[in-house]
């Protein structure tokens, strides 16, 4: 680089008398530097500063170098003797500086002045490795002398030009940024120094991309993380809960182990909703359909989120407000975390007012609390995951009720300050057209054909659908579930039912299966369940053949439930379960 910019001083010797062939050649240059730098992998910024470096030196030496020196330059910039040459300048998107040989800025494009905040007849530099005190007295022009750490004075002192390098830099109007500065001589074509040209690029733009893909890489890997752990730990749930429920029924006439019994499958439902929080932030939560009755969630969510009786809960929610179109579940627990989050803002106490109001869009539902508030710096991560500012918190609770609001179609927000309190804002989503009508209680004995790939999910699922009356041919995989289907029916034992679990890593899904079981036999009632799928099937089972869902993990109760959505018409069971609540 160092050859080719003395090759075109040594060429702009000769050829003083025309200002455009320099230029011209300067273009040259800048085309054959592109090409080099782009060779070496360089990053974009710093190819452009190196050209625009070239290109700056070669084009404006022979104005420069003229005897009026740089006052020629300024004039035939500002007063238009240059017209190509300041069009040029003035149109780069980066800033170009030219000081004179005490340090002072004598040239600043449009750039350099209005996004830099550079100052013509003003000293304007960025920060360096320290030169020794003599050196900077050396070049003593009876002026004030040129400030310790700076780019420019090296530059000027030594002669030698300073890399590309990054600088902070703080404008005049309180504005910080960091730039990329490339900084190298001008020399007259005596090759006595005449000043210093400097190109400056920021790097706003490129460092926020870098943040942008950096947060996009993390969510990714957390939502993979999150979804994957979630996945396995449902199905874990459900051996537990499924075992917890034949228990239970076993143990109905001994009060004791019920009590016992119970209160593991209450801290095994705790777990539960902790999978759900992960599974949300994921999105991949195994997200029912559902709709709710605004004013029956809200005050299930009251009683168990706020237990402090020095918080009041004021509720107003109009009559007649429509139905949300949310699972109850997934809305309850989407208040819950909102009401938790509202009640630990108030330590020593205060109001929280829940207030609804239908619009055109759905419902609008605010939860407004006199707590201690968020920080301005705060607002922006309130619903990232892990982020919290309360000492008994985890960050899955906003970040997980976001998720959920947002999968079903709404949208929530935020609005906090420092010492007068938080409002959350949810856009929710409600039902529209008729609603889907009430089935009745399936019983009567059913052959089912039961397909999961975990072995312990297979297990206890088949020995609920035993214990409600029914046959069980268990599948391992979709592929499995369809020869075990033709097999039925080949033997005059047809299957009545199916239960297809979603997801089958490595092996044919419920979704597949489905499609071959419906090309079999089109009336077939199926049953999709799962606990963690990325897709709509869950959401909108219907439009994929299924009659019904049973998401993960499930009990004795949801899993009879479940069979009574996908079969409405059926005489009594041969056995009732004892449903325990």
């Amino acid at each position: 680089m160092v050859q080719v910019r003395w090759g075109a001083m040594r060429l702009l010797d000769l050829i003083d008398h025309t200002r455009y062939i320099a230029l011209l050649f300067g273009v040259i240059l800048l085309a054959a530097l592109f090409v080099r730098e782009m060779r070496r992998l360089r990053r974009p910024e710093e190819i452009l500063s190196e050209t625009l470096l070239v290109w700056s030196q070669v084009a404006l030496l022979p104005i420069a170098v003229r005897p009026t020196g740089m006052a020629v330059l300024r004039e035939g910039l500002h007063e238009g003797g240059d017209a190509t040459l300041r069009e040029a300048l003035e149109a780069v998107a980066d800033g170009l500086v030219i000081y004179g040989t005490n340090g002072v800025v004598t040239y600043a494009n449009d750039a350099a002045i209005h996004h830099f905040g550079v100052r013509i007849g003003e000293r304007f530099d960025f920060g360096g490795p320290d030169l020794q005190e003599e050196q900077l007295w050396q070049r003593d022009h009876g002026e004030t002398p040129l400030p310790r750490q700076s780019v420019a004075a090296q530059v000027i002192l030594t002669g030698r030009r300073v890399p590309p390098a990054e600088h902070q830099l703080s404008c005049p109007d309180g504005r910080t940024m960091k730039v990329q500065v490339t900084v190298a001589p001008l020399r007259s074509p005596d090759g006595e120094l005449s000043g210093a040209v400097c190109t400056m690029h920021d790097l706003h733009a490129r460092l926020q991309q870098e943040q942008d893909r950096m947060e996009t890489w993390r969510g990714d890997l957390l939502r993979r993380m999150a979804g994957g752990i979630a996945h396995d730990y449902n199905n874990f749930l459900t051996v537990i809960l499924g075992n917890l429920s034949l228990a239970r029924e076993a143990a109905a006439d001994r009060p004791d182990l019920v009590e016992a019994i119970g209160a593991i499958e209450e801290a095994s439902l705790n777990a539960k909703d902790l999978t759900r929080q992960l599974l949300a932030i994921s999105r991949g939560d195994a997200l029912a359909p559902g709709t709710a009755d605004l004013g029956v969630i809200v005050s299930r969510a009251r009683r168990r989120a706020v237990a402090d009786r020095r918080i009041r809960c004021d509720v107003s929610i109009p009559d007649g407000m429509p139905t949300v179109a949310m699972n109850p579940e997934a809305l309850q627990q989407v208040l819950e975390e909102i009401l938790i989050s509202a009640a630990g803002s108030m330590p020593t106490g205060g109001t929280v007012r829940v207030v609804a109001q239908p619009d055109a869009a759905g419902i609008v539902l605010s939860v407004i609390d006199e707590g201690v508030g968020f920080p301005e710096h705060d607002l922006p991560h309130v619903f990232d995951p892990y982020f919290t500012t309360w000492h008994r918190g985890h960050g899955l609770g906003l970040a997980s009720s976001r998720a959920i609001v947002e999968q079903y179609g709404g949208t929530i927000g935020v609005e906090s300050a420092p010492g007068i309190g938080t409002t959350f804002r949810l856009q929710l989503p409600v039902r529209q057209g008729p609603a889907r009508p009430a089935v009745q209680r399936s019983t009567g004995v059913r052959r089912v054909l039961l397909m999961d790939d975990e072995p312990g999910v297979l297990q206890v699922a088949a020995r609920m659908l035993r214990r409600l009356g029914h046959d069980v041919v268990t599948a391992v995989d979709g592929a499995d579930a369809v020869r075990k289907f033709i097999r039925a029916e080949a033997a005059g034992t047809p299957v009545d039912l199916a239960i297809l679990d979603l997801t089958v890593p490595g092996g044919t899904g419920g979704e597949v299966a489905a499609q071959r079981l419906h090309e079999m036999s089109p009336d077939l009632p199926l049953i999709v369940s799962s606990g963690y799928a990325s897709g709509d099937v869950l959401t909108h089972y219907d439009r994929y053949g299924f009659s019904g869902v049973i998401l993960k993990p499930y009990r004795l109760e949801e899993l009879a439930q479940g069979l009574s959505q996908a079969l409405p018409q059926a005489a009594p069971p041969v056995e009732q379960p004892k449903l325990w609540d």
